[in-house]
């Protein structure tokens, strides 16, 4: 099956013609779409190896499943996004394959991602203390002399499994989804061009647990307050703050 589909593999596509195609699928072109996939399997079997599989029809599974995630990319795309579809995709791609591979094995992930993981948070760290901002996936890549979507890959496989849509709250058999819990103008189109986990960690201390407060365990801006030892008017304040930073992190 996998060398089924990497046969059917395009080469990569110009930039012009990647938009065009984008914008066809978003209108509901399934050929526009096919012809994105096609071009974008080889990135997709560059994830698959990442996790070592020598069973081949574990790796025809993970391929299924990372080309699931890259159809959800391309729904999910849109150019005001100001990243490369690939950058945007990477995120999605892995989070279906990983998904894949908890249901049948767990998480194993390689030495050079953990490596990889490892400097990226160190360098971050560094940075914050320094400059008292968080760095830019890119200019960590930079820094560490690896491929932009090769540290995504590798920040993502070390980290906990965290999804837009797991369950942060239940009660009388109604769900709330993490996705549901955020505000509107953070949930639009352009939220799922990066994990939410990714722009809640960019933040601040104090703004992220102001986020969390309020967008996961659900509390008034009240009760953040009184927990906080803050005025209700300046946790409106953190809020919006936080939110803006959010927007300005996804959007970069």
């Amino acid at each position: 099956m996998s060398s089924d589909i990497l046969a059917a593999a395009l080469e990569p596509l110009s930039e012009d013609r990647l938009q065009a195609l984008l914008e066809r699928a978003r209108r509901g072109d399934r050929q526009a779409a096919e012809e994105i996939v096609r071009s974008h399997i080889k990135l997709v079997w560059s994830i698959v190896q990442r996790f070592r599989v020598t069973d081949r029809e574990m790796t025809d599974d993970l391929l299924q499943a990372g080309c699931m995630g890259l159809m959800k990319a391309i729904r999910g795309y849109d150019p005001s996004f100001q990243t490369k579809f690939s950058t945007y995709a990477v995120p999605t791609i892995l989070g279906e394959i990983r998904k894949c591979w908890r249901t049948a094995y767990g998480v194993k992930v390689s030495r050079r991602a953990r490596e990889i993981a490892r400097e990226a948070r160190l360098r971050a760290e560094e940075v914050r203390k320094a400059t008292g901002r968080n760095p830019k996936l890119k200019e960590l890549a930079h820094e560490l002399r690896v491929p932009e979507d090769e540290l995504i890959v590798a920040l993502e496989a070390t980290r906990g499994p965290v999804s837009l849509y797991e369950v942060v709250h239940e009660k009388d058999g109604d769900e709330k989804l993490l996705i549901d819990s955020l505000p509107a103008d953070v949930t639009g189109s352009w939220f799922d061009a990066l994990a939410v986990r990714e722009a809640i960690a960019s933040l601040d201390e104090t703004l992220r647990e102001v986020i969390i407060a309020r967008y996961v365990a659900g509390k008034t801006q009240a009760e953040v307050a009184a927990s906080m030892g803050l005025s209700q008017a300046h946790v409106s304040r953190l809020e919006s703050k936080a939110v803006k930073r959010m927007r300005e992190y996804l959007s970069d």
